[in-house]
């Protein structure tokens, strides 16, 4: 949806049901006026364009172009990916029967590609190429669905491979490395998981001493109560003994 339209900026332009509803990609160029079409192209028609093909007659062309309609010069977007214009053939659109509500601004965006390479492992099976293919590429995408930059988006991931050979001593260097790091991998986990269990365990000792000492400030007020009263009772009794020796 947008509320008007800026030479220079590139739409998905959409028509107002009553003319058809078709949509154009188009790149604005200028604006001109009725009169000014054919000065600009002479083989384009307004009335034959947009109103003829759909069975609009003449009273429905005048009804929505007159002298001061704005007329937006376009060029063709031809290809968004890559992104072309087709400039030498103009497009002419009626401002009037453009519907902004569905029509779109397309902005400039990157599509990136990230490509991982020098991954080496040892051959061993069609069976288990395949299965690794397939494991690591959940991997990477559930890694990747992580980033936040990224995570709201669709990724197409895609895992390919070619034969070479290594030396037996380079690639045993390059699994055993392998086999290392995850090793190291698992004892951080279980360090991580260890320590969980350890900030577990206090914070349940720090809430069961909180409640030992909310029911021990607990009872200490009620001591403090009971004494209260005691020694109220005892001013009251003393009180009514003065009273009584007075009189």
């Amino acid at each position: 949806m947008i509320t008007s339209i800026e030479i220079g900026k590139n739409y998905s332009v959409k028509l107002l049901e009553i003319y058809g509803g078709t949509t154009y990609n188009l790149t604005i160029i200028g604006s001109t006026d009725i009169d000014n079409v054919a000065k600009n192209d002479q083989s384009y028609n307004i009335f034959d364009t947009y109103f003829s093909p759909i069975g609009l007659g003449l009273t429905s062309y005048y009804a929505a172009i007159n002298s001061s309609t704005k007329i937006y010069i376009c060029g063709s977007i031809t290809s968004l990916e890559p992104f072309e214009v087709d400039t030498d053939t103009k497009v002419f659109v009626p401002e009037s029967l453009i519907d902004f509500d569905s029509t779109e601004e397309f902005v400039k965006s990157l599509d990136y590609t990230f490509t991982i390479s020098s991954l080496k492992r040892r051959y061993t099976t069609s069976l288990d190429k395949t299965e690794f293919d397939k494991d690591i590429k959940e991997k990477i995408i559930k890694r990747l669905d992580g980033l936040i930059d990224i995570s709201t988006q669709e990724i197409n991931l895609n895992v390919a491979s070619k034969e070479t050979y290594l030396k037996k001593s380079d690639i045993d260097t390059i699994e055993t490395n392998r086999k290392e790091q995850y090793e190291l991998f698992l004892q951080n986990r279980r360090n991580l998981m260890n320590l969980d269990k350890v900030r577990e365990t206090t914070f349940n000792e720090t809430i069961s001493e909180m409640k030992s000492s909310k029911q021990s400030y607990d009872l200490l007020i009620k001591q403090l109560q009971l004494e209260k009263d005691l020694y109220t009772g005892l001013c009251v009794s003393l009180q009514n003994k003065l009273d009584k020796l007075n009189n």
